[in-house]
């Protein structure tokens, strides 16, 4: 069970990076419902500050549908050359890039090795995580978040209600690719023809990790979405 924040924590601005390669939405359950359910689970834990969700990984290997349907929601899109590999690994690629106080949650796959002292519930410097399940978890903890601490959480008719609310159009979605020297984007099937385009091809073959460097458990950072 999670503590509650602290008041500080509690107001402050929330940036969720979700690996959605590496803790996808199991099958049957819709993809639109994401957004709603992540941010009824964190208002739950007693967090009111405003919060954005933004999905990162390779996308180009990810079924065009669920982009296009966790996209109309709301949820920015954040293209990369390579996947996170825990959720470690995300929370060190976009730590202290927000203003303080500032909160980050992210979702992403259980990590091998935990360093020492990386958990500081008391916030580091005004920079407070949030990972939604304990690192010493089962493997089947990410299965468990989505079926029961996120997804099944509220009243489905509450979530058919705020689906509606948050429902935008596909030429509203922001994107960024940090391969492509940071480009941002806006529009759905922009990104999409972005992501088949040779040029991103290119930029991602000459920054893709080498074999070498991901068995030695190095990966370069990239630079998050970019907030207005």
């Amino acid at each position: 069970m999670m503590k509650p924040p602290t008041e500080e924590a509690a107001a402050a601005p929330i940036t969720v990076y979700w690996d959605i390669k590496g803790c996808p939405v199991p099958d049957g359950y819709d993809p639109r419902r994401v957004d709603p359910c992540i941010k009824r689970y964190l208002r739950n834990l007693g967090y009111s500050g405003p919060i954005t969700i933004t999905a990162v990984g390779v996308l180009s290997e990810v079924p065009k549908d669920i982009l296009e349907a966790v996209s109309t929601t709301g949820i920015s899109l954040l293209t990369c050359a390579y996947d996170p590999t825990d959720m470690i690994d995300l929370s060190l690629d976009y730590f202290q890039l927000d203003p303080t106080p500032s909160n980050m949650m992210v979702i992403s796959s259980l990590p091998d090795y935990v360093p020492p002292n990386f958990v500081n519930e008391n916030g580091r410097g005004g920079y407070y995580d949030i990972f939604p399940f304990p690192f010493d978890s089962t493997p089947e903890a990410a299965e468990y978040l989505w079926k029961y601490s996120l997804l099944g959480l509220a009243d489905p008719s509450v979530l058919v209600e705020e689906d509606n609310c948050n429902d935008t159009s596909g030429e509203s979605v922001r994107w960024v690719c940090p391969a492509c020297h940071d480009l941002l984007g806006q529009g759905f099937e922009n990104f999409i023809t972005h992501l088949s385009s040779p040029e991103h091809e290119h930029e991602v073959y000459i920054k893709k990790p080498s074999l070498p460097n991901l068995e030695n458990g190095l990966t370069p950072v990239v630079r998050p979405f970019l907030k207005p």
